[in-house]
C-alpha cells in the first residue's frame, strides 16, 4: 500500500509542473531532429512522470513490453495488468505508417487503450472499439500548435494514471467517441430527412407551415400550394430544373487548397490567419486548435516538422469557392467562403511594404521583374535560403497574391510548380 501515497504526492507535484514541461518542450527545436531514445527520455517519460506514472518502475511503466508476435515501446500497467500500449517514433516519421501494427498488438492482447507518438503528436485509440483503424482514433494532441493549458487538460483527462486506474479515461474516450459519430450520423441524415419532407411533406409540417403564413399574411394556404412549395424549395428538385445549388466546402478540403497553393508547409496558426485574411469565417473560438487537431487527424495532410504540415498529392481538384454559412439548404460547415467580398485584408498591408524598397515584399517583386518568369519552387528556395525568410511563413503568399491583384503579374498552374509571370 506504500505505491498509493507515492503516487498521491506525485499528483500534487504534476499539476505544479505539467504546463511548465510542455512549455519548455515547445522551445525545443532540436528535438524534432532527434531519433526514438532521444525522444522518450525527453518527452515521453516527463510527461508520464507528471501524469502521476512511476516512471522508474518497470512493472508500471515496462519498456519493449511483449505482445504476441511483437513488442511495444511501453506499457503502462495497472496492478500488474496492461492498460496502455504505446509506441514511440521519431519526430519525421508519419504516425499513421504505424498504427495499424499498434493497435493490432493492443486488440489482440484486449488493451483497452494506446498511444502512438512522435513526442509532438499524440494520437489516441480505443482498439476495442468498432471501426478502421482510423476511425478508433478517438483523439489528437499537437503540442506545437495547441496551447499549453488544453494540451495538459487533455492529458490529464486522458493519460493520468489516477484516471486510467479507475477507469474514467476510457469511459470519457468512448464518450467522445461516441458523440463524434453520433454527430457524423446527425449530419449525414439532416439533408436525407430534409428531402423526405420536401417531397412527402408531413401533416403537421403542412399544419405547422399553414399556420405561419396565415399569421403573416391573414390568409390560410391551401396544402397544395405548401406542398408545391416544398417541392420546388428542395434541393434535389433544384437540381433537376437546372438551377445552382449552393456549395459549401468541409475545412479539410479549403486547408488542402491553401497548402496546395502555397507549395510549402505550414502551421496550423498561419492557415487559420490566411483563412480569416481571405475573407472565410468560422463558428469556432480557437480556429487554429480546430485546425491542428484536424491536420493532426486527417491523413490527407503529412507533418514534414515541428508543427509544419503539408498536403499529400494526387487528392484531384477541390471546390475552390462556396457561399455563406447558412445558404447551403444543409448542414452549416465548418468554414464557407464569401464569394462577391472585397479584396483580402492583408492586400493593403503588402501593398504598403512595396512602396519601400528594403522591405521583403519589394524583393520578392524585383525578384520576379528580373527574371520575367520564375516558378513557385524556385522564388522559395531563394526566399528562404539567401533571404533568410521563415519556413512555413504565409508572407511570400500573400505578397505573390498582392502583386496578382494589382497588375504586377499572372499565375499558371498550381502549387510548387506554379509559373509567376511578370506583366508591367
Amino acid at each position: 500500500m506504500r505505491g498509493e501515497p507515492g503516487h498521491a504526492r506525485r499528483g500534487k507535484l504534476m499539476d505544479q509542473s505539467l504546463e511548465s514541461l510542455l512549455e519548455r518542450l515547445k522551445r525545443e527545436d532540436a528535438l524534432a531532429e532527434c531519433g526514438e531514445e532521444v525522444i522518450r527520455q525527453g518527452a515521453v517519460l516527463p510527461i508520464l512522470g507528471q501524469l502521476g506514472w512511476d516512471r522508474d518502475n518497470v512493472r508500471e511503466v515496462t519498456p519493449e513490453f511483449s505482445a504476441g508476435k511483437g513488442r511495444v515501446d511501453y506499457c503502462l500497467r495497472i496492478a500488474d495488468r496492461p492498460a496502455v500500449f504505446m509506441e514511440v517514433k521519431r519526430p519525421v516519421e508519419e504516425l499513421e505508417h504505424h498504427q495499424q501494427q499498434l493497435l493490432e498488438y493492443a486488440f489482440s492482447q484486449g488493451v483497452k487503450m494506446a498511444v502512438l507518438t512522435n513526442g509532438f503528436q499524440w494520437w489516441f485509440y480505443l482498439p476495442l472499439s468498432e471501426g478502421s483503424w482510423e476511425q478508433r482514433k478517438f483523439f489528437a494532441i499537437d503540442m506545437p500548435e495547441q496551447d499549453v493549458a488544453e494540451v495538459a487538460k487533455h492529458f490529464r483527462e486522458f493519460l493520468s494514471r489516477q484516471r486510467v486506474a479507475d477507469g474514467s479515461a476510457v469511459k470519457l474516450a468512448q464518450e467522445l467517441r461516441e458523440s463524434a459519430e453520433k454527430s457524423r450520423r446527425i449530419e449525414e441524415t439532416i439533408p436525407r430527412a430534409w428531402k423526405e419532407l420536401c417531397e412527402a411533406p408531413d401533416e403537421r409540417l403542412l399544419d405547422l407551415f399553414a399556420d405561419k403564413v396565415e399569421s403573416l399574411c391573414g390568409h390560410r394556404p391551401s396544402r397544395d400550394q405548401l406542398a408545391s412549395f416544398l417541392a420546388q424549395a428542395c434541393p434535389a428538385s433544384a437540381a433537376e430544373r437546372g438551377l445552382p445549388r449552393p456549395v459549401s466546402v468541409p475545412l479539410r478540403e479549403v486547408v488542402a487548397e491553401i497548402l496546395r497553393n502555397a507549395g510549402n508547409a505550414m502551421r496550423a496558426g498561419e492557415i487559420a490567419e490566411q483563412l480569416a485574411a481571405a475573407g472565410y469565417m468560422t463558428r469556432s473560438k480557437n480556429p487554429k486548435n480546430l485546425i491542428s487537431v484536424m491536420l493532426a487527424q486527417s491523413g490527407e495532410f503529412v507533418r514534414v516538422g515541428k508543427g509544419l504540415y503539408t498536403v499529400r498529392k494526387g487528392k484531384g481538384e477541390i471546390l475552390r469557392r462556396a457561399q455563406a454559412p447558412g445558404r447551403t439548404g444543409g448542414s452549416e460547415p465548418e468554414y464557407a467562403r464569401i464569394s462577391n467580398g472585397p479584396e483580402p485584408r492583408y492586400v493593403g498591408k503588402f501593398r504598403a511594404q512595396l512602396k519601400s524598397p528594403d522591405t521583403m515584399a519589394s524583393k520578392i517583386r524585383e525578384y520576379i521583374r528580373k527574371r520575367g518568369t520564375v516558378t513557385q519552387r524556385d522564388l522559395w528556395k531563394v526566399y528562404v535560403g539567401e533571404w533568410d525568410g521563415r519556413p512555413g511563413s504565409g508572407s511570400m503568399n500573400a505578397t505573390i497574391r498582392t502583386l496578382e491583384i494589382d497588375g504586377y503579374i499572372r499565375t499558371e498552374g498550381r502549387g510548387e510548380t506554379k509559373r509567376l509571370i511578370w506583366l508591367k
